[in-house]
């Protein structure tokens, strides 16, 4: 990789990680890494919902911290 697309990774893992400074999205954060109990690679199934979206947001954050990889695997629970 060269150097500018290492900047740009990391000018876009602090965007991700800056929202955690809000103190509600901190605290639903922190109730969701104490839960996990591994430093190993994470997948992760999203349905595209509200509340996937917040799981897939919550995730990366672990996985920026923690410097592991996340896989994001979509279901279509065909209830539409």
């Amino acid at each position: 990789m060269n150097q500018k697309s290492l900047s740009a990774q990391n000018k876009t893992h602090k965007q991700i990680l800056s929202f955690l400074k809000n103190r509600k999205i901190s605290k639903v954060y922190t109730e969701f890494s104490s839960s996990l109990n591994t430093r190993e690679n994470l997948a992760v199934a999203v349905s595209g919902g509200p509340d996937s979206l917040a799981l897939a947001y919550l995730a990366k954050c672990y996985s920026i911290k923690n410097k592991i990889t996340v896989k994001f695997f979509l279901v279509d629970h065909k209830l539409r």
